[in-house]
């Protein structure tokens, strides 16, 4: 039989630590109140354990990838909680060396962890685009491979024969109210050079922005650049893109490219499916997508949907 193996997806922890109060004379002051007022009722903490210890044991599992909003205001306390979480429970992919499974297998096999590719969301770059250096002296380890030196996105890692490209799609807003982004020129410029020297069979790409429109739901956080992204992707042969942001977990498929994003794992915004995550099976003649929730009553996570996928 074939090797099967399977992915974990997700997104939006929003780690909140407090900060000196220098740092509230922005707008982080509104960050804070939101969070006192109703994240800090909403916020799970346990569901990041519980998952974590969940990948760790399963065997099957050999990959995970986390779309961002890791922080909740971009303050060194929350990224330095966030080095010592995923450290603990994670191996950063950026020291993957390559796609040699065996090779892969024993760096895995002898740490006991499995490797972590992170993004970053507009909370990582709340407001200023020097918070994403920040981010970089805590978390770089896991961005993946740079496909440039000078900096970290975007970047790429392979498992499996998924070739992961790594975008970065936060930007700094000054309003409180704004949460969009887009995908810089450039990102995309160097995605395109560094596709142009491989062989991919199959192509994942990873963004914090949901580039399917949300206009209706939330105007103010869509990808703004969502038209061209998709053509990109398109025109790169990418099948699957995975995303966060929007706090609900969603399937799309638009020409062909399934379009997944997995809710928050800890941040409950009351809609369908409360503290959720994904995980992508591949199977011998199929993939599949489940979905699941953590329930606060049973300390555990069940599955709420379930979708099969052509390879």
């Amino acid at each position: 039989m074939e090797n099967t193996f399977s992915i974990v997806h997700f997104s939006d922890l929003h780690i909140f630590q407090p900060a000196c109060c220098a740092n509230y004379c922005s707008k982080r002051l509104c960050g804070c109140l939101n969070h006192h007022c109703s994240s800090q009722r909403e916020h799970n903490r346990d569901s990041f354990n519980e998952l974590a210890a969940y990948i760790n044991k399963n065997d099957r599992v050999c990959f995970s990838v986390c779309t961002g909003d890791i922080s909740s205001l971009a303050v060194r306390g929350e990224w330095q909680e966030a080095s010592e979480m995923f450290s603990h429970h994670f191996y950063p992919s950026g020291f993957l060396i390559n796609d040699d499974k065996e090779l892969q297998k024993n760096q895995i096999t002898m740490l006991k962890k499995k490797p972590l590719l992170l993004s970053l969301g507009n909370h990582d770059v709340y407001t200023s685009n020097n918070e994403l250096r920040i981010a970089s002296n805590y978390l770089s380890a896991f961005f993946g491979h740079s496909l440039v030196e000078e900096e970290p996105f975007p970047s790429s890692s392979s498992m499996n024969g998924i070739l992961f490209i790594n975008f970065c799609s936060a930007n700094a807003h000054i309003s409180p109210f704004n949460s969009s982004g887009c995908v810089p020129q450039h990102q995309l410029n160097l995605a395109h050079d560094f596709l142009m020297t491989v062989d991919a069979k199959y192509i994942a790409v990873c963004l914090h922005h949901s580039p399917v429109d949300e206009r209706l739901l939330r105007p103010q956080a869509r990808l703004d650049d969502s038209i061209d992204f998709l053509r990109w992707c398109k025109e790169h042969s990418v099948n699957m893109i995975l995303n966060g942001h929007t706090h609900i977990p969603n399937y799309t498929v638009v020409d062909g490219m399934v379009i997944l994003d997995s809710g928050s794992l800890c941040l409950n915004r009351k809609t369908y499916g409360e503290y959720t995550f994904k995980m992508i099976n591949d199977e011998v003649q199929l993939m599949n997508v489940v979905f699941s929730e953590f329930k606060v009553e049973s300390n555990k996570f069940e599955e709420f949907a379930r979708m099969n996928l052509t390879k």
